[in-house]
């Protein structure tokens, strides 16, 4: 997150806050019609998608910041730090930069207004908490989460 890219939508503006990025997957475990002819499209298309090995497809795992009308609106919250994950190793004991990546951007974590949760994959909801002198406590202590209710669709806590 050299350089902060910020996007307008009408007034609102959005940033991306990188959390990691994954090389662990090969393109057949994605996209089921991969083959060679699709490969040597997609990486003279888009090279910044495979690794340097041009066998693993880079995966982002990022949050987007929203600042609109005053608040600040989080749109996921990326793998977090420091959780026991064994049955996703690739996300297990995380440390990264996010935290930080967020300030960087010029907002707290007290500074959060709203949580969107898009669904609660490890790799969407990891920074609701973080580990703080041995206790895990809430990253946005002052944030209102609005995430997916199978029973009833879309409800805020």
């Amino acid at each position: 997150m050299n350089d902060l890219q910020w996007y307008a939508v009408g007034d609102a503006r959005i940033l991306k806050i990188q959390d990691l990025t994954l090389a662990a997957l090969t393109p057949e475990q994605l996209l089921p019609d991969w083959d060679e002819a699709t490969a040597l499209q997609a990486y003279s298309d888009l090279p910044e998608t495979l690794d340097a090995s041009e066998t693993k497809v880079l995966l982002s795992v990022h949050s987007w910041l929203i600042k609109d009308r005053g608040r600040n609106i989080l749109v996921d919250t990326g793998a977090g730090n420091s959780k026991a994950r064994p049955a996703a190793l690739y996300f297990d004991h995380l440390q990264t930069v996010w935290l930080e990546n967020l300030m960087r951007a010029g907002v707290r974590p007290e500074d959060i207004d709203f949580v969107l949760l898009t669904h609660l994959h490890v790799d969407h909801v990891g920074w609701n908490t973080r580990l703080q002198n041995g206790i895990w406590v809430p990253t946005f202590p002052n944030a209102r989460y609005v995430f997916s209710s199978s029973l009833s669709g879309w409800g805020t806590l």
